[in-house]
């Protein structure tokens, strides 16, 4: 007996957070596979460490026949790196021109969080990574730590999401474990120039770590005519200086 469309979808949305009974109801027949797929797929969480490279993983399946089929039904993706309570690995450092080649095959991409991983950076002569529209019009990303070995390579997350408007981070101050290095004071001199349509919006640092390292590279290298919001959490009095320069930056765009 074949069974209404709405009707399927009703019995599927009921399973929609069991992701083994959803890979069940693909089983079914030809009519429950794509409402299944649209749950299976919407909201993906990739795991990433020293032992498992989930990136290469799901860009492996990406580019499957049943990985295209699957992409447009992905909104959000979570990469999460090591666990909180997981002290003994280092986060895991990504590729970003890896991580663009993922993002731009999810057109339907609205929502980014990476936990608890490090970045690479980009050469400062050479391409920045692909974007497009669909990635563009993604305007807020959260970052939960960002742990690196120079303050560049954290920002330069910003060549990936253009379309930027808000930017949440975390931890900034804290030290890459096998080097003991603390993000470069003063920051980095040279950078790749940013998309002209990077405005952010608002900034967002909440570490307990120093933020004069990402208030002084922002006023440096990033765009802040459109700036309205600002929240640091963590001020050293040393710091209050480096606050004045990029409230100064502001004003004067």
């Amino acid at each position: 007996m074949m069974l209404p469309f709405e009707l399927i979808g009703m019995i599927v949305d009921y399973f929609q957070t069991d992701r083994t009974e959803l890979a069940k109801c693909t089983l079914i027949a030809r009519n429950w596979v794509l409402p299944s797929r649209y749950h299976l797929f919407r909201f993906l969480t990739i795991r990433q460490s020293q032992d498992v490279d989930g990136l290469a993983a799901f860009r492996r399946f990406l580019e499957s026949a049943r990985g295209q089929s699957s992409a447009n039904y992905t909104q959000g993706l979570h990469l999460q790196g090591v666990p909180p309570e997981d002290e003994t690995y280092w986060e895991p450092t990504l590729d970003l021109y890896e991580l663009g080649f993922i993002v731009n095959q999810l057109t339907r991409l609205s929502v980014v969080n990476l936990d608890r991983v490090r970045f690479a950076g980009l050469p400062y002569d050479g391409p920045a990574p692909l974007t497009s529209e669909s990635v563009e019009r993604i305007n807020f990303a959260r970052i939960t730590t960002w742990t690196f070995h120079d303050l560049k390579d954290c920002i330069d997350i910003l060549h990936l999401f253009p379309g930027l408007k808000m930017i949440h981070t975390d931890d900034l101050g804290r030290q890459v474990e096998e080097t003991g290095r603390e993000n470069a004071l003063p920051p980095p001199l040279d950078h790749m120039p940013f998309s002209p349509k990077l405005r952010l919006e608002t900034i967002t640092q909440k570490a307990f770590g120093p933020s004069s390292p990402l208030l002084d590279y922002a006023a440096q290298a990033l765009n802040l005519c459109n700036l309205t919001s600002l929240t640091v959490k963590h001020l050293l009095p040393s710091e209050v200086a480096s606050l004045g320069r990029f409230l100064a930056v502001v004003k004067q765009t």
